[in-house]
């Protein structure tokens, strides 16, 4: 019953509101409906809690032999922590990292190995738009919620901040 009124008041939202505009009667109405939803011990919004990380992500992840040969063809090295996040051993529950300075970091789109190639194919030291890798290893492999690149390496995340040109916060993975 409650699932039927979530859907009723996700599809039918715009409607319910244009009525409560000459109706207090369904303003109340909807009130009501919205307690009883939440008295359910339900969330009103959609939650990534119920939902496998690859599913929130949409993202393909890789056996360890595909990140072999990819490795091989290209010349890039995949690091540690970049490799268990692509092979699915990271524990996804952490989806959000916390920084030295509490900067919360919430991946939002995990670059496939084909993305990643043309990010290290397609820029160079000597084009603009070269983006210098806080460590020796790292690679971009996402993007966060505000569409900035990630580095990651063995054991860090990096945030590259665009408009200062330079990785802003640096996420320790234990």
């Amino acid at each position: 019953m409650n699932e039927f009124i979530v859907n009723f008041i996700k599809t039918w939202w715009c409607f319910i509101i244009i009525l409560s505009k000459f109706s207090s009667i369904t303003l109340i109405l909807v009130f009501c409906l919205i307690y009883v939803y939440s008295a359910s011990g339900k969330p009103l919004k959609n939650e990534s809690s119920n939902i496998t990380f690859s599913e929130y992500l949409n993202q393909k992840f890789y056996s360890e032999e595909e990140i072999s040969n990819f490795e091989q063809e290209t010349g890039i090295e995949i690091p540690k922590l970049v490799k268990e996040i692509y092979t699915c051993k990271f524990d996804f529950k952490n989806l959000i990292f916390k920084s030295e300075k509490n900067k919360k970091l919430e991946i939002q789109k995990i670059f496939s190995l084909e993305e990643i190639k043309s990010v290290f194919w397609g820029h160079s030291s000597s084009t603009p738009g070269y983006i210098r890798p806080p460590s020796k290893n790292a690679i971009i492999f996402a993007l966060d919620s505000d569409d900035e690149y990630i580095f990651g390496d063995d054991n860090h995340i990096w945030l590259y901040d665009h408009e200062y040109n330079r990785c802003t916060h640096k996420f320790t993975i234990s």
